[in-house]
């Protein structure tokens, strides 16, 4: 239960989803400046250059925690009553919202084309934010995994393949998640 003042100053940002959008735009400008690098670098490459992964891993983590966030404030707009009663119940962030699994908020919320691509490119960007893009080990070793088995295929997920469409898929997610939170939500 929320008692002092500070717990709820806690509840009011928890369930003022523009803060979420707010953080996460600071994290995409952020994640912007990587974007040039990454550009030259997959030119470079068509050249024989060499795949600079700390651009990727870095830019994937900024990405990832801007989805997050994105898709954590779209939620709360769309389950804010709930979202409420939890906070009543315990002054914690509410478990609904306390995870980092992009795809499966993404699905829940219906902002994904269910398919491969978008399931792959989102799993990779959850591997980021937990890990990859700021450890240089996880905390468990099953999670060094490589590969994830796919809901919809019988291909595997490769987590450490990165490609030149990356960032254009990622910009589509985004807009799509942002799309729909400007919707009006009863």
């Amino acid at each position: 239960m929320c008692e002092t003042d500070f717990e709820s100053e806690y509840k009011e940002k928890i369930l003022d989803y523009e803060l979420w959008i707010a953080k996460a735009e600071e994290l995409l400008e952020v994640a912007g400046f990587l974007e040039p690098e990454i550009e030259k670098m997959w030119s470079e490459m068509k050249e024989g250059g060499f795949l600079k992964e700390h651009y990727i891993t870095i830019y994937f983590m900024l990405s990832s925690y801007a989805l997050e966030n994105l898709l954590k404030a779209l939620y709360i707009k769309t389950n804010y009553q709930k979202i409420e009663a939890e906070l009543k119940e315990s002054c914690e962030l509410p478990k609904s919202i306390k995870n980092h699994d992009l795809w499966k908020l993404a699905k829940e919320l219906d902002v994904v084309a269910r398919e491969w691509g978008e399931e792959t490119l989102l799993k990779k960007l959850s591997r980021s934010a937990v890990w990859f893009g700021r450890y240089p080990t996880p905390s468990k070793p099953k999670d060094l995994k490589r590969f994830h088995d796919s809901e919809y295929e019988n291909t595997p997920i490769p987590f450490s393949s990165y490609m030149n469409t990356d960032l254009e898929e990622i910009r589509t997610i985004i807009s799509r998640i942002k799309s729909k939170l400007n919707q009006n939500i009863p």
